[in-house]
């Protein structure tokens, strides 16, 4: 059974910043909280698996970006925190495109990027910005034209100055995000201890559902 309390705790937050970083008993109720936002899609085990490529599954930096474009909400329970460093790193995209002139949101809404697919399926393309929010990885970015590549320039420019809040988390803690709106990245850390499950959550009424 859901908890009320923490419901409405982790609805509010989502609304009035994006995130919410709570403190929970076990991962039964970080499972029941996530069906409340949607239907969970994929899960995955993030721990260092060197085996395998990519970043996600290292213990290196992961710059600040969004996750596959179907997924409203991403979600994370730790399990086993890092010994040092790990942080979460979450930033308001409102931040960064709120100010942008009228032309400028244009530009972005003309820019695409890959949607990474597994086997020898090939990748489909999504718009960086939608009526549903921001899709955003700087290695999948599809080769702009020049006035699309100003506006992703200020963009970056933008990002890279921008202060994320920070989160570490301990065990037993979940972070949501509202993965149309909070970009996320990481902090490096050291050992081999980490270990979190990731959610990716669609809503019924979605782009590409």
């Amino acid at each position: 059974m859901v908890n009320r309390a923490l419901l409405r705790e982790l609805k509010l937050s989502l609304y009035a910043k994006g995130y919410c970083h709570l403190e929970l008993g076990s991962i039964e109720e970080y499972e029941a909280l996530s069906a409340q936002l949607g239907i969970v899609f994929a899960k995955t085990n993030i721990e260092v698996d060197t085996s395998k490529g990519g970043a996600l599954l290292t213990s290196k930096g992961m710059s600040l970006h969004t996750d596959h474009p179907i997924a409203k909400y991403v979600a994370w329970f730790c399990e086993c925190p890092s010994m040092d460093g790990g942080e979460s790193l979450l930033m308001d995209s409102h931040e960064l495109i709120d100010n942008f002139t009228a032309s400028e949101k244009d530009a972005l809404r003309s820019i695409f990027v890959r949607i990474p697919a597994g086997g020898e399926k090939k990748y489909e393309l999504a718009p960086m910005l939608s009526q549903f929010g921001l899709y955003y990885a700087d290695w999948l970015i599809h080769r702009p034209q020049q006035k699309s590549g100003d506006a992703l320039n200020i963009f970056i420019k933008r990002l890279e100055q921008s202060k994320p809040a920070e989160i570490k988390l301990k065990k037993n803690d979940a972070l949501f995000i509202d993965n149309k709106r909070v970009l996320h990245g990481r902090k490096a850390f050291y050992g081999n201890t980490r270990r979190l499950v990731r959610y990716w959550i669609k809503t019924r009424i979605h782009i590409n559902d």
